[in-house]
């Protein structure tokens, strides 16, 4: 593919990349390959709704970033440096060509990150970053760290769910969203929002990477895969549109390294723990350790009276109802075979 041929290389290491896979129709964000730049806007201010023009070049070419008519929109993903205030927008193109423009009304004083992407999940996306300048930096802003699953606001609740309870590099996960209104019922009547039902963004905590997907089921619950590259905090905000209102949901989530070593074990309930300790231990129960005890005594005794030969057999013993040959060299079993065998 040209993409990764000479000069185009070096634009595959882009900061912006897709690192969630989910299931369904999945945005894939290619390649950092085109520029963006803000040409005008206005200092941003807490709750002030600010108008700003926005320019795209592909960077190789140095032309202008267009829309071909085929429902691929540019999409504008914007938050805070503490990524609690998102904003998904879709910019309007203007008379001049790479030109758009778009309204911001933001809900601090900060400066803003933009991410840029055109195209579909259909055909190669491309994307770009830049910031928007507001009446405080905000660099040093502390971003949450506890983990959130659920969400609500006045008339409906939003809860994630992963499979096994948490998120791992490189491990796919499958992750459920539910939404129930005010009753607990289940809502089903989820409308098209961009072309799909839920559309789902998420931000690491570096602030330089973000995932994109969406969804296209119509009854909750949700079901996603994602399969994280990279720990730290990600924050997942659900969007989706009810009664004609779009909704949007925010969670926190943490990745571990799949590198590090250690048993995650499910943990019970605080009621679960306070019946197991309160269950007395039967006599048949104790008469049943007592015989573990007594035989794991009498296989040290055997080990260290007896070869090592003498141990294997008491191996076997215990396996004798298996028919593999646990304590048998393959490899010396691979050479002693001929050629036919193998």
């Amino acid at each position: 593919m040209k993409i990764f041929q000479e000069p185009y290389m070096k634009f595959i290491i882009g900061i912006l990349c897709l690192l969630l896979t989910i299931a369904g129709n999945s945005a894939l964000v290619q390649a950092n390959d085109m520029s963006a730049e803000i040409i005008k806007t206005r200092t941003l201010v807490e709750n002030r709704k600010n108008p700003v023009l926005l320019r795209l070049e592909h960077k190789e070419k140095e032309t202008p970033v267009m829309q071909s008519g085929s429902g691929d929109d540019i999409s504008l993903y914007i938050i805070d440096p503490a990524l609690e205030d998102f904003h998904h927008v879709t910019a309007l193109p203007t008379d001049r060509a790479g030109d758009y423009i778009f309204t911001l009304t933001p809900h601090t004083d900060c400066g803003y990150r933009l991410w840029a992407v055109a195209g579909t999940e259909k055909t190669a996306q491309t994307s770009a970053i830049t910031n928007i300048p507001g009446a405080e930096s905000c660099h040093k802003a502390t971003i949450k760290q506890e983990s959130s699953m659920e969400y609500s606001n006045n008339n409906y609740r939003f809860q994630l769910e992963l499979d096994n309870g948490f998120l791992k590099t490189g491990q796919e996960t499958t992750v459920r969203l539910f939404i129930r209104n005010k009753s607990g019922a289940s809502i089903n009547n989820l409308q098209l929002l961009n072309g799909a039902y839920a559309h789902i963004t998420g931000f690491y905590d570096d602030y330089k990477t973000i995932a994109l997907s969406h969804s296209v089921e119509k009854n909750t619950p949700l079901t996603f895969k994602i399969t994280p590259e990279r720990t730290g905090t990600l924050k997942l905000f659900a969007q989706v549109r009810i009664e004609n209102i779009t909704v949007t949901a925010p969670f926190t989530v943490t990745i571990q390294d799949a590198a590090v070593s250690g048993f995650n074990p499910v943990m019970p309930s605080p009621e679960e723990a306070t019946a197991q300790e309160q269950t007395e231990i039967s006599e048949e129960d104790l008469l049943f350790e007592q015989q573990l005890l007594q035989k794991s005594i009498e296989r040290e005794r055997a080990r260290k009276e007896n070869s090592s030969d003498g141990l294997q057999d008491l191996f076997r013993e215990e396996n004798s109802n298996s028919e593999f040959k646990l304590y048998e060299d393959p490899e010396e079993e691979l050479l002693k075979s001929t050629p036919t065998e193998r």
